[in-house]
């Protein structure tokens, strides 16, 4: 009887046993499948925190390949193959601090260091680091003509209000500039009253997009900007535009900065041009043109209470007075006020001023980088605008400077760019920062030709007058703006050598290794010419190869296409000692750099052998500390930036020549000129 039930049935070999087992791997493959999938994105909810970027903070340890993103930024802190720390512009191999800049409205403060391992310490993040857990003093109010009032002053501006330009104010409003690095120009408006309330905003006509200066009536603010050559008009009221009212800046004119008006003419500072341009306001009709102080060569903003005008200058954190023409028509120099210039703004902080207005009691002056608008006291004798202006107070002292005696307006400060610019070949130079607008303004009125920036080892140019597309790569390397002393190498002329040096071959006397750390403009400094004191020696022993130009004392510190052919006259400013021994640092055509002592013929050493590293302290001082210097000259002292006495520095070169006397030191990253009489030893 056959059995129809199918119990104990077996299935022949090829019968239906292989379709059932392919169905049944099938459906546990898709179970597997499934269980892996859903495994995953269990692991992806509970373990995405710990493939996520690390936020950069204090004693955070950061290695190659795993960097740290900046608090509330996309900014990253990250160390590369080299063992060099990067962050945002700044990269070195020993150390990296940003002391609070203002980027896209936001203050950056790190602080971090090298350990010796290939790894960074972040020592601080998000946060200004604390002096020993001391707090600074605040500021006491000053009395009496300039004085910085303290009170008066406006404290922190709008959010997304961080490239602060010209100002002008009712007495109950301040209207400051905002010239965005993207989008988002608009002028503010601050209650003096109360500086806590809200700031009121007028957004500015797309072409108005690199606004300087500002001036109104109470009716109409006129705004000039330096893009496009124009002075824009807008209802005080509405901030609708009155096209009706705006016209043509004088092409000498098309880098305005501050303006000012009595309501009949308008004044208008250029950078370039160096001058004060007259306008009538009702038809934009050009009156005159006057120049400023040579001295006065990077201006910004510009108040006048009728018959003196006041002119804010980056490069000395001052006030310049002048004597307003009592006739805006015709040509000539301004006429200097020396005694009503505002000369102690750096010792209030405010190094970096641009627009400016008083209401004849309380000069305000807006910072570019410090969230902040100063004010002082002004003389006796000016009034608000719709008054009579007066005689000038006697002329007053200049304030001291550090222990050295500095002069901050010394010949080696020419305009924006600080450092001795030779009249033909390379210079290298900082710039005082701002747009690359400002910047090709600034180059043109100072006859450069090209600017060059390093971008991770690699030069990028800017050409004056080339074509836009020549210099799209500056432009978006520096998108956002050249920070506050940025080094850049400069030409005014066609270099003397037709060709740079080339990069000598593998083997040959300049074979290099690693790259070094990366300096700060403190060591690429624009050394003047020699007066004949250094010593006569030429570049030598190099097969005919020459060398290249390099910015540390190290094999791989070269700076690509530029150097000196054999034979080249250069003169010897130091002789390397610690770590630098066995190099000179030698200048020609003011260009600085480092060579090796066995490339350079008829120099004779004077130091014995050196250990690998000469610690010295600060010392001697009176406990104001030095500046750092670009160069070794009393007048190349950067503004704010200094070690205090007691701070350890390493010594790298003794000076010969011109700079016998100073010390290459170095110190946190930075390498910085200082006189032999304020370092001892520990």
């Amino acid at each position: 009887m056959q059995n129809t039930s199918g119990a104990g049935a077996a299935l022949r070999p090829g019968a239906r046993g292989a379709p059932g087992r392919r169905r049944a791997r099938a459906a546990a493959l898709a179970a597997l499948l499934l269980a892996l999938l859903l495994a995953a994105a269990l692991d992806h909810e509970t373990a995405g925190a710990q493939d996520a970027e690390p936020l950069c903070r204090a004693d955070l340890v950061v290695v190659r390949g795993e960097p740290c993103l900046y608090p509330g930024t996309e900014h990253r802190f990250a160390v590369d193959r080299l063992g060099r720390g990067r962050f945002l512009f700044f990269s070195d191999a020993a150390a990296i601090s940003v002391p609070g800049l203002r980027i896209d409205g936001q203050r950056i403060h790190l602080a971090a260091h090298a350990q010796g391992d290939g790894s960074w310490l972040i020592a601080s993040a998000g946060e200004p680091p604390q002096d020993a857990g001391v707090p600074a003093p605040e500021p006491e109010p000053g009395e009496g003509a300039f004085a910085w009032t303290v009170t008066r002053d406006l404290g922190a501006l709008a959010e997304g209000h961080g490239t602060p330009t010209g100002l002008w104010g009712d007495g109950a409003t301040l209207w400051l500039l905002e010239n965005a690095t993207v989008e988002g120009d608009a002028l503010y408006g601050y209650a003096l009253e109360d500086p806590g309330e809200e700031a009121t905003l007028i957004a500015l006509a797309p072409e108005n997009a690199l606004p300087r200066g500002v001036w109104s009536d109470g009716e109409t603010l006129w705004v000039a900007d330096s893009g496009s050559g124009r002075v824009f008009a807008y209802d005080a009221a509405s901030g609708e535009r009155e096209e009706g009212r705006e016209f043509a800046l004088a092409e000498a004119n098309a880098g305005a900065r501050g303006i000012w008006s009595d309501g009949e003419t308008l004044w208008a500072l250029d950078a370039a041009s160096g001058a004060l341009f007259a306008y009538d306001l009702r038809t934009g009709a050009p009156l005159g043109r006057r120049a400023l102080d040579p001295e006065n060569a990077s201006p910004h903003g510009l108040w006048s209470d009728g018959a003196t005008a006041w002119v804010s200058d980056h490069a000395g954190a001052r006030l310049f007075a002048y004597r307003l023409p009592p006739a805006p028509a015709g040509a000539g120099e301004l006429e200097r006020a020396p005694g009503d210039d505002f000369l102690a703004l750096g010792e209030a902080g405010n190094e970096s001023p641009r627009g400016i207005w008083s209401d004849g009691a309380v000069m305000y002056v807006a910072d570019a980088n410090d969230d902040r608008v100063y004010s002082y006291h002004m003389p006796p004798a000016a009034q608000p605008a719709t008054g009579e202006g007066g005689p000038s107070p006697d002329p007053s002292e200049t304030p001291a400077g550090d222990a050295e005696g500095d002069d901050d307006d010394a010949e080696g400060w020419p305009r924006c760019l600080r450092g001795e610019l030779r009249e033909q070949g390379f210079s290298l130079v900082v710039y005082e920062g701002g747009s690359v607008d400002d910047l090709a303004a600034c180059a043109q009125g100072l006859g450069v030709t090209a600017l060059y920036a390093l971008d991770g080892g690699e030069w990028v140019s800017y050409i004056a007058d080339a074509p836009a597309f020549v210099n799209r790569p500056f432009g978006e390397l520096f998108a956002g703006g050249l920070p506050a002393l940025t080094p850049l190498l400069v030409t005014t002329a066609q270099p003397s050598p037709a060709d740079p040096v080339e990069e000598p071959a593998e083997g040959t006397a300049e074979e290099g290794g690693d790259a070094p750390a990366e300096d700060d403009a403190g060591e690429d400094d624009a050394g003047g010419a020699g007066d004949g004191r250094g010593s006569a020696t030429v570049i030598a022993n190099t097969g005919g190869i020459g060398v290249s130009h390099r910015h540390d004392c190290a094999d791989g510190a070269r700076l690509p296409r530029f150097g000196w052919a054999e034979g080249d006259a250069v003169e010897v400013l130091a002789e390397g000692a610690g770590r630098c021994a066995g190099w000179l640092r030698v200048e020609a055509d003011g260009i600085a750099s480092w060579v090796r002592e066995q490339y350079v013929s008829g120099f004779a050493g004077a130091l014995p052998d050196t250990p690998r590293r000469i610690s010295r302290v600060i010392a001697n001082t009176g406990g104001i500390g030095v500046s750092h210097r670009t160069d070794c000259a009393d007048g190349a002292r950067l503004p704010r930036f200094g070690w205090a006495e007691g701070d350890a520095v390493e010594v790298l070169a003794r000076g010969h020549g011109r700079c016998a006397g100073w010390l290459l030191a170095r110190a946190d990253g930075v390498a910085s000129w200082v006189r032999e009489q304020y370092l001892t030893a520990p």
